[in-house]
């Protein structure tokens, strides 16, 4: 399995459309870690 957040980086629609969401997301790998995730997710 190759990695998320690699991935994401890589795609770039998909990361467009991570950065224009108002709202955090984020992304778990199988073991329930976060991998990658969104600016609305960064701490002010």
């Amino acid at each position: 399995m190759k990695h998320i957040h690699q991935e994401i980086e890589k795609n770039e629609l998909v990361k467009r459309l991570l950065e224009a969401i108002g709202d955090g997301v984020f992304v778990l790998d199988p073991h329930g870690r976060i991998v990658a995730w969104n600016p609305a997710m960064q701490p002010e």
